[in-house]
């Protein structure tokens, strides 16, 4: 559901948005259905209460920075990344119990060499 959410966050899931999706080993690995068929409604709390602490638990450090780095990827497929986009990506790394400072890392690292500038999620994870 992480991956549709951020495909739908600015609209409609754009062809290359999937493609960036379906190339996740994370979500590969772990996919449950159809994607164009997952409802997103109610993602916060759903995330927040259920989704989250039970991808908390079965994910590895290693495989929640790997899921993080996949949703970076949806967000830039389509070249119009939106600050809200990173606000949600924020809200999942938290939710997944990854350390602030190392979701930061994470997009910064992804983003080294992009015009779009990050820092203003500095705030957030301060």
């Amino acid at each position: 559901m992480c991956f549709i959410k951020m495909a739908k966050i600015d609209g409609s899931v754009a062809e290359e948005e999937l493609k960036s999706i379906k190339s996740s080993k994370i979500y590969n690995k772990y996919k449950h259905g159809n994607i164009k068929d997952l409802d997103s409604k109610g993602f916060f709390q759903k995330f927040h209460s259920e989704y989250g602490p039970a991808i908390s638990k079965a994910l590895k450090e290693k495989e929640k920075e790997n899921l993080i780095t996949d949703l970076i990827n949806v967000i830039k497929a389509d070249d119009d990344i939106h600050k809200h986009e990173y606000f949600l990506l924020g809200h999942i790394g938290n939710c997944i119990g990854l350390d602030s400072k190392k979701i930061v890392n994470i997009i910064e690292l992804e983003n080294k060499g992009s015009k779009k500038s990050t820092g203003w999620l500095a705030w957030l994870f301060g």
